[in-house]
């Protein structure tokens, strides 16, 4: 036993670099898992350098973040193995990206955070901005004696002491130049365009000076196309030879032409290579105004909803120009739940074939509402003139029969009077205003020595207010009011009494289930109107706002009645390409049983 012992444990000893050998050889893989080979590194790294560089920005935020993005973007495909060569551009892009917000003394550190990622980090400290110390903004030429030309450069920005942004450099240069081409100044030029900006003041110096040469005038006005009707069209003609030149006035003149329904186009083209001609000593630009008329024939059909009507379905049938004179036809037929009616309206053109105008209608009806069954037929002979951009007057001549049952009362009324209408209407701007008042004042009246079975006088009116308190919010009042006076006015048929509920009045309430009753308790309609309205919006995100409202008003037979009635409620505007689109949910909340109704709408404000 003495001598084994030892021979044991020297053949264990003996044994154990075997068992180490077998044991690394056992191990493997295993023993390296979650630890990449040196061959492993490597491929990443250079997989790495072969990639192209992507970029990512901090310490910027905002429209400073997107412009230096946006410049990044538009650079080369540089590869990490590069990265040396071109370091420099990059650093370049990023500062001029900087530049165009007046920050000219950025930090700017580039960094890989990995050896293995080709993404380059791009660390900002953007400094503080220039700013404008001095402003000379110079114009001189024609229109320096212009007062429409400096008057559109009122406002034109640039002021010192604010911070200098390359943007607002080149939008006053492109309000200079572009002001100078729509007035007529074809040879404007700038003698100086410049910005001295000293880093180590953090100040920018700016040297606009715009010489517009001669203005140019109107030359020959031809006409091409459908040259016949150049004598209907003549008050539309707002330019002769030897006017100013206004591109503003040829595109408004466009407009007006194809207004006026007769023409398929209506182009009004000024010859601008007559500005470069050196033979043009006259400074004159000829003008081609080309016409095509429209087809003798036209069928329009729609359909839509609303919730005041229903389902309703409309069918036109247009002669736009059906001689020499320029009269017009219109021939349409309106059905809906509520209303079915025929219309055909001839229209005689007096001066201005848009402002200035005759025209003779008759109109068939039949009303099927609430407590109102009525057929009605109206010949009315009207005169339309428009004074300047926004009064138009309607006066007119009426013979109007009625055949009705109005609740628990019916009888038959013939109508012969006189009325008129007056319309103001401000708004600004065209696709979503911000501001405006619209006024409506009318009036008709009838006497039973002219053909009529009731004498009465009818007055109305309609007032519109809208504000902005801030860019985004809009906030509208809207009052309305109207009262028959006459000796007997029970007698005067439903037609023309008051109703009020619905959309435009009243919201919470049924389209014009708000009168005076009878005793039965069936609408009767109201001797006087009083609605009032006040309604706020504000904005939830681009071109969605949100309105809280409150309308109040009645429609009572006489004074002794006192009951209003008060609709309030929340909905939505939405401002889209066809227009303001209404949606709202009006609770009755003067009734003791509140109704409520959604009203949809598609129309303007005012």
């Amino acid at each position: 036993m003495e001598l084994r012992l030892p021979v044991l444990f020297l053949s264990c000893f003996l044994a154990l670099p075997s068992f180490a050998a077998a044991a690394d050889d056992n191990c493997g893989e295993q023993c390296n898992e979650g630890q990449p080979a040196a061959d492993d590194q490597s491929s990443l790294e250079a997989k790495a350098n072969d990639s192209k560089i992507t970029y990512k920005v901090k310490g910027v935020e905002g429209e400073v973040k997107d412009n230096v993005e946006a410049y990044l973007a538009t650079l080369p495909d540089y590869r990490r193995v590069n990265f040396d060569s071109s370091k420099e551009k990059i650093l370049e892009s990023v500062r001029d990206s900087l530049k165009v917000f007046g920050y000219y003394s950025p930090k700017i550190d580039l960094t890989f955070k990995k050896t293995t990622s080709p993404k380059l980090t791009v660390t900002i400290q953007q400094g503080k901005p220039v700013f404008i110390r001095r402003r000379e903004i110079v114009v001189v030429g024609e229109a320096l004696s212009d007062p429409m030309y400096m008057f559109a450069l009122r406002d034109i920005g640039l002021k010192s002491h604010t911070p200098f942004r390359h943007s607002d450099y080149e939008d006053v240069k492109s309000l200079m130049f572009s002001q100078a081409l729509t007035m007529g100044y074809f040879d404007a030029r700038f003698i100086q365009s410049s910005v001295i900006v000293n880093t180590d003041e953090n100040t920018a110096d700016i040297f606009l000076v715009l010489d517009s040469g001669h203005r140019y005038r109107y030359g020959d006005i031809t006409f091409k196309g459908d040259t016949r009707y150049q004598e209907i069209i003549a008050p539309l003609v707002t330019i002769k030879k030897g006017d100013y030149f206004s591109m503003n006035r040829l595109s408004s003149m466009s407009g007006s032409l194809y207004d006026t329904g007769y023409f398929e186009a209506a182009e009004v083209v000024p010859d601008l290579t007559r500005s470069n001609s050196p033979d043009n000593l006259n400074y004159e630009i000829p003008v081609e105004i080309n016409l095509a008329r429209r087809k003798f024939n036209i069928v329009e059909a729609g359909i839509g909803y609303a919730t005041d009507e229903g389902l309703r379905g409309q069918v036109k049938w247009l002669m736009p120009i059906i001689n020499d004179y320029g009269h017009s036809l219109n021939m349409q037929m309106k059905l809906s739940r509520i209303r079915q009616e025929a219309l055909i309206r001839y229209t005689i053109p007096r001066k201005d074939p848009l402002k200035d105008y005759y025209y003779i209608q008759a109109q068939q009806a039949y009303d099927d509402l609430n407590d109102t069954d009525s057929t009605i037929f109206e010949f009315s002979t009207h005169y339309f003139s428009k004074l300047g951009r926004r009064w138009q007057y309607d006066h007119y001549a009426a013979f109007h029969t009625e055949d009705y049952k109005q609740g628990s009362e019916s009888g038959y009324a013939q109508i012969t009077g006189l009325g008129t209408g007056m319309t103001y209407l401000k708004f600004f701007p065209l696709r979503d205003p911000k501001s405006g008042q619209r006024y409506v004042l009318r009036a008709f009246g009838s006497s039973r020595h002219i053909a009529s079975d009731v004498t009465f006088l009818q007055l109305s009116g309609q007032a519109r207010w809208l504000f902005s308190p801030t860019d985004d919010s809009r906030f509208l009042v809207r009052l309305d009011a109207g009262a028959n006076i006459s000796p007997d006015t029970s007698k005067i048929p439903p037609s023309y009494r008051f109703f009020t509920g619905g959309d435009t009045t009243i919201r919470g309430y049924g389209y014009k289930t708000l009168a005076a009753r009878h005793s039965d308790g069936t609408l009767r309609g109201g001797r006087y109107l009083g609605v009032a309205s006040a309604e706020i919006q504000l904005p939830w995100i681009t071109d969605l706002r949100q309105t809280f409202f409150v309308d109040a008003g009645t429609a009572p037979y006489d004074f002794k009645e006192k009951d209003v009635y008060i609709g309030a409620g929340t909905g939505l505007r939405y401002v889209s390409k066809i227009g303001l689109i209404k949606v709202d949910l009006g609770f009755g909340v003067s009734e003791t049983s509140i109704p409520f109704h959604i009203h949809f709408g598609i129309g303007p404000d005012l």
